[in-house]
């Protein structure tokens, strides 16, 4: 299996990927019945953070054996199942074209899934595993940062939420990983583009976009507005690393600040947003006062030019407990000099950046002439309307 593209699907014909993604919905991979077999409270609670359910997920599975249990089990949770049971629930001909694709493999008694399929809204995204290293069988050693599709989680369901999902005609998504928020935009946007610096995410986002039947999209490889250059979009949307971290784009984190990656993104805004046009964006908020994210935000999307709004979560951590909690997660228990070295060089980088505070939050901006004072909200973005939010902010006066 090539790292860059381990799916293969070209030589199938797009209908047949489709129906297969029609068939796997059919049997129950949808949200609502994926939370209710594993009892999730919200789909994004299945995050590798919290393997240590793992078992218990597998307990309830198995306390109610059916053919959609066999199938989670395999394909969302990724661990091995009886070639025989999984047949059975899915039919000889689609857990072959699930082989052929690369979805998964199988020996002479058993299958292993390669990838996670999860249900999102009413789409089906595949992903790099949820739990990685499950299956002896193909153990998922090769994979690092630096390739890794991260899995649908917190940040992508905030992301889906605030979406303003008005008509337009063209749109952007930056690092568009496996292809989600792209699929999201493709129901209001006459053609979205999606680019990701990742080969193996271009891959994945393809066949996401085959899997669940759209076809006004393209999706290529290159660095952020490298490969659109000089083009211009009516929508502009990205999902970035944005933690402070202690590296640039590593999964989740963007560098000391958080800032670094959103920055090199809302530094393209200008170039290639359409007039009238909107952009949104997912980030970290690390700052001291409120006025420290009026300064930074207006270096690059003045209020002269741009109407902005931040919904800033509820949720707010000081920079201690943050460092705290990233260093843990890295390194704690297992060595305690490790971890308070972690902790140290964590809280170093936020003191030397000015930030005390930190929480998540969503920009959106429009571009038009005259633009607006920025607002800064503060509310649940895991539960109010935050997309309506966005939109009614961002509407003529």
């Amino acid at each position: 299996m090539s790292l860059e593209k381990p799916l293969s699907y070209e030589n199938i014909t797009h209908g047949r990927i489709e129906q297969l993604g029609i068939k796997l919905k059919g049997l129950g991979l949808t949200v609502g019945e994926v939370k209710e077999a594993l009892g999730l409270d919200n789909i994004f609670d299945l995050y590798p953070l919290e393997y240590k359910y793992l078992p218990l997920f597998v307990e309830r599975l198995a306390d109610n054996p059916t053919p959609l249990s066999h199938i989670i089990s395999f394909l969302v949770l990724g661990l091995p199942g009886k070639k025989d049971i999984i047949e059975q629930a899915l039919g000889t001909a689609d857990l072959e074209l699930l082989g052929s694709i690369g979805i998964c493999t199988m020996d002479q008694s058993d299958v292993h899934a390669n990838f996670t399929l999860l249900p999102f809204e009413d789409l089906l995204i595949a992903t790099d595993k949820v739990f990685l290293n499950v299956d002896e069988y193909g153990r998922d050693q090769y994979l690092s940062s630096d390739n890794l599709v991260w899995r649908l989680d917190k940040t992508s369901y905030i992301m889906a939420r605030g979406l303003v999902r008005e008509k337009c005609k063209t749109a952007l998504d930056l690092g568009c990983g496996s292809g989600l928020q792209s699929l999201i935009m493709s129901r209001h946007s006459a053609k979205v583009t999606g680019v990701d610096i990742n080969p193996r995410a271009i891959n994945l986002a393809k066949f996401n976009a085959l899997l669940n039947g759209i076809g006004n999209m393209e999706f290529i490889c290159g660095d952020l507005y490298q490969p659109v250059n000089g083009q211009k979009f009516d929508k502009i949307v990205s999902n970035p690393p944005s933690a402070p971290g202690l590296v640039k784009a590593w999964n989740r984190e963007g560098g000391i600040s958080g800032r670094e990656l959103v920055e090199e993104i809302l530094s393209g805004v200008r170039n290639h947003l359409e007039y009238g046009g909107i952009c949104q964006t997912t980030l970290h908020l690390g700052y001291n006062e409120d006025k420290d994210i009026t300064l930074w935000l207006d270096k690059y999307l003045t209020e002269k030019e741009f109407r902005n709004l931040i919904i800033r979560h509820s949720d707010e951590k000081e920079a201690a407990e943050y460092a705290l909690q990233e260093a843990y997660q890295k390194s704690g228990p297992r060595d305690y000099g490790t971890f308070q070295r972690t902790y140290q060089i964590y809280r170093a980088g936020l003191k030397a950046a000015g930030i005390e505070k930190i929480t998540f939050g969503l920009l959106s901006a429009k571009f038009v002439e005259g633009g607006a004072f920025l607002p800064i909200i503060t509310a649940d973005i895991l539960k109010e309307p935050i997309s309506r939010l966005a939109a009614d902010h961002l509407a003529p006066a």
